[in-house]
């Protein structure tokens, strides 16, 4: 009898077993679909390490913010990457930019710079309040009384790092908003200004 009830405990632990074999396989499996299904269809991808390529990376700062590359020749970037470097292809790149603080995410005007295989180059945001007429606006594409405003004061760089020497700026792209409703480019300003100082 004693046996019996080992035999039938044994038989109940590889029951249990292949339960949860089963159900992670099962969970496995879900977990996959779900990340493969919420990729964009055009999303970029980078260039294969034994192409030629440069690195394109966003830059963190101590304030839990980050400049990143959101679209990378008009592809959207993948919003389950584990980081904000890319590889690039050489030649002329297209990159729309932002930048995130966890309160807001600020969108710039997608900027292109000519990449040189095996370079590095980083994103970065640089802010000058006092520069002169910082502020332009162009009609919106598809919206009438729409325009989009472009704000110099708060610009994202593109810049070639270099082991030694000096850095250089290959881009430079402007803050980019939109403000709807308003008949003139100076009313769209003038609206602008009001809720961005």
């Amino acid at each position: 009898m004693h046996l019996g009830v080992i035999a039938r405990l044994a038989c109940a632990g590889r029951w249990a077993g292949n339960i949860y074999m089963k159900a992670s396989s099962i969970l496995s499996l879900l977990l996959a679909m779900t990340a493969l299904s919420c990729r964009y269809p055009n999303e970029f991808k980078n260039a294969p390490r034994n192409a030629p390529h440069a690195v394109l990376r966003g830059i963190k700062y101590p304030n839990a913010g980050h400049a990143f590359a959101f679209h990378i020749n008009t592809q959207p970037t993948s919003f389950w990457r584990s980081s904000d470097t890319f590889r690039i292809p050489p030649g002329t790149n297209s990159v729309s930019a932002a930048y995130s603080d966890r309160g807001e995410t600020i969108g710039y005007r997608p900027e292109q710079f000519v990449a040189v295989d095996g370079r590095d180059y980083v994103i970065t945001r640089k802010r000058e309040p006092d520069i002169d007429s910082p502020l332009t606006a162009a009609p919106h594409p598809t919206t009438a009384n729409g325009w989009i405003i472009y704000d110099r004061r708060d610009r994202v760089t593109i810049r070639e790092t270099q082991q030694s020497g000096p850095s250089h700026t290959l881009a430079e792209a402007p803050r980019e908003d939109y403000i709807f409703g308003q008949p003139t480019s100076e009313s769209a300003i003038a609206e602008y200004r009001q809720k961005n100082p």
